[in-house]
């Protein structure tokens, strides 16, 4: 399996467009009504990564399986691992610690660009290991 680690640049044109959120949920009406999040469009998602790489500076993303191709569609799963540097609120982890966790991406393009993203991540993982819970 391809390997490919991610230097969390946002330098790419392929990000969200502007005002996109996340679809939620089918809430049994048989459509995905959209959901406000607290990232919305490019300028949101640099924003956030941002905030991740100043808790996990040195921050690595390793592909397990994919990309997968299907359509307007991509899906990756992968593994990140970086060392807390402090600062994340609530938690209790020491600077220097190990944290590594899962997730799967999956992103609708349409002309060119990713114009939907949609993350499912490990989060309990990365707080038990901040010991923030």
């Amino acid at each position: 399996m391809p390997r490919t680690p991610s230097r969390g640049r946002a330098e790419t044109t392929a990000l969200p467009a502007r005002g996109t959120g996340q679809p939620r949920p089918d809430t049994g009406t048989g459509r995905h009504p959209r959901r406000t999040s607290g990232i919305h469009g490019a300028e949101g998602l640099i924003e956030w990564i941002g905030q991740i790489r100043s808790a996990i500076p040195d921050l690595r993303f390793t592909v397990e399986v994919g990309p997968v191709v299907n359509g307007r569609y991509a899906s990756a799963r992968w593994t990140a691992t970086g060392t807390y540097a402090g600062g994340f609120p609530g938690a209790k982890a020491l600077p220097g610690t190990v944290v590594t966790w899962t997730g799967t991406d999956t992103l609708r393009m349409e002309h060119g660009r990713f114009v939907e993203y949609w993350v499912n991540a490990d989060t309990l993982s990365l707080l038990t290991q901040l010991q923030a819970l």
